[in-house]
């Protein structure tokens, strides 16, 4: 499957529209169309008559949403005008396809602008800026999605388990059936402690957990981010409904960066990684009051040399 890499309006002809060619093999209500100005048009059709207009809202500059009441039954129009987002377009239509599932009626078409609105930053990023600390945290967890854990374990595995920065559905960064590893990433080449936002951070509910240090440096020979993802998109080639998901997780963070921020490349002058062991020195949520409802800490470098896994991550990660 290759619908990432292919223009689903090739075959639609200007002003083609209120006609429609299918989008999905497996959804009929799905088409695409073009108008005669040649903006490139997702409508999706049901025979039941509703009135969904109050639903919907604009989104972005370029981006039209709207019910075509002319037609018989239900007609939602998503139709974009900024022609140079293309291929944005093209992956968010293949992802609500697919996650639209057995949802009709009104549950389908605030499902559709919910999407929209969520995908809106990746097609139209502001470009405000990431915090220092966003921007290494994710540059740091995406070199080590790419280095170590798609090689090692596959796509699937990987957009099963990595909860990515946009997400809060975990404190940990990555995970698998039974270990975690919370990635911490420095510009600062001997930095004395490392930063803990939160109790739940080293305390999971697992077999064996890791805390992974990068040391970073901005370097011409590196790597930005657009680098690491588009390296990411190129390994999940072959996974579309994966890439998809992976794409939906990054699209926040990535949309809030600024173009220097996409663009500055760095390298990993080293990495330091422990393993969490029963006495390793931690506040956990586990053994803390309920009382206490948040907590931050630094732990000093300088003592986990007991902790430390000789053959770094690659080994953490081959023995579970």
């Amino acid at each position: 499957m290759s619908y990432f890499n292919e223009d689903p309006w090739e075959k639609c002809s200007l002003g083609s529209y209120p006609a429609g060619a299918r989008f999905s093999e497996y959804d009929a209500r799905f088409r695409v169309s073009k108008d005669s100005a040649g903006s490139l048009i997702l409508f999706i059709h049901e025979d039941e008559k509703l009135l969904v207009s109050d639903l919907l809202k604009d989104i972005f500059s370029g981006l039209q949403l709207y019910q075509d009441t002319a037609i018989p039954g239900t007609r939602m129009v998503i139709k974009l005008e900024a022609i140079e987002l293309k291929n944005k377009f093209a992956i968010v239509c293949r992802s609500i396809v697919d996650e639209a599932g057995s949802l009709t009626g009104v549950a389908l078409y605030n499902f559709i602008y919910e999407e929209l609105f969520g995908w809106s930053s990746f097609m139209r990023p502001k470009k405000d800026g990431l915090s220092h600390e966003e921007y290494t945290g994710l540059w740091g967890e995406l070199s080590v999605a790419l280095d170590h854990y798609l090689r090692i374990f596959g796509v699937k595995k990987f957009c099963d388990t990595w909860t990515g920065l946009a997400s809060t559905s975990t404190p940990q960064d990555l995970s698998g059936c039974d270990f975690t590893i919370e990635v911490k990433a420095t510009f600062v080449v001997t930095p004395k402690v490392l930063n803990i936002s939160s109790l739940e951070q080293l305390d999971a509910p697992v077999q064996k957990q890791a805390l992974l240090h990068l040391r970073l440096s901005e370097s011409s020979d590196g790597r930005s981010l657009q680098d690491l993802i588009q390296s990411i998109e190129a390994f999940m080639a072959g996974h579309p409904r994966e890439l998809s998901k992976f794409l939906r997780v990054v699209r926040e963070k990535v949309g809030d960066a600024s173009e220097e921020q996409l663009r500055q490349k760095n390298s990993i002058l080293g990495s330091d990684c422990w393993e969490i062991s029963t006495d390793f020195p931690r506040l956990r949520r586990s053994e803390i009051s309920p009382l206490i409802t948040k907590a931050e800490y630094k732990i000093s470098i300088h003592g986990l040399s007991d902790f430390k896994c000789e053959d770094g991550i690659e080994g953490f990660l081959n023995g579970v």
